[in-house]
């Protein structure tokens, strides 16, 4: 079996990192008018997140903040996986078509969750959550410059599949509603297929992907032992 497993990944990634790195760099390049855009939007997510306007209530704000989350899902699936990925992974388009279910996932639980807000960030749960999102958008970007690559290398939230995973980690762990139970599924899923893909290619994101499912298992045990 773990020979199997072995043949399927390596089958799957018939390219060394340094081929990655070209990908991110080139995808980066071509949608450079995009990042922006995507800083925008990152700001006006931790602004929901962290300073709510009194014109939002507490409801509003979760619901928007996963919309935001949603588009993410659905840029990077559509765009990365389907047009850019795939030209080093023939899986890249199934990949692709993940993200974009999760995307309107995240997006349909915007639109009918009846109540939605966020456990106080003060609180483990919370301290947690700040933590991976603080992984997502700053740590694990930054940390492609230890594997050698250059700035337009690195990879940023929303844009890209493992940043996209962090942070949506977070801001799952930090919702209240049982919703959050379903929408980490693919979540989940992509962090393990991603932590395998970058066994291969001995990329520091296999850290970030165990570390980041640890952490939420880890957030599910506090839970069932404080019930």
């Amino acid at each position: 079996m773990s020979q199997l497993l072995q043949f399927s990944l390596l089958d799957m990634t018939p390219y060394d990192r340094q081929s990655w790195f070209y990908l991110v760099g080139d995808y980066n390049q071509a949608i450079w008018l995009a990042y922006p855009v995507a800083l925008l939007l990152t700001l006006a997510m931790l602004v929901l997140l962290f300073r709510p306007t009194k014109r939002l209530s507490d409801h509003q704000s979760v619901r928007l903040v996963l919309a935001l989350l949603g588009a993410g899902w659905v840029w990077t699936g559509a765009v990365f996986h389907t047009q850019y990925f795939a030209d080093l992974n023939w899986a890249a388009p199934w990949f692709g078509w993940s993200f974009v279910a999760q995307g309107c996932l995240l997006l349909l639980a915007a639109i009918l969750m009846k109540s939605a807000s966020w456990v106080p960030l003060s609180s483990l749960r919370g301290r947690l959550a700040q933590f991976l999102l603080l992984l997502g958008l700053v740590i694990y970007p930054l940390s492609g410059l230890l594997e050698g690559r250059t700035f337009m290398q690195l990879e940023w939230f929303p844009l890209l599949p493992a940043p996209v995973t962090l942070v949506s980690f977070a801001l799952l762990m930090l919702l209240t509603t049982r919703w959050r139970h379903a929408l980490v599924v693919i979540p989940i899923l992509w962090g393990v297929v991603s932590a395998a893909f970058a066994t291969t290619l001995g990329l520091l994101e296999f850290y970030f992907m165990t570390g980041a499912i640890a952490l939420w298992v880890m957030h599910l045990l506090v839970n069932v032992l404080h019930r």
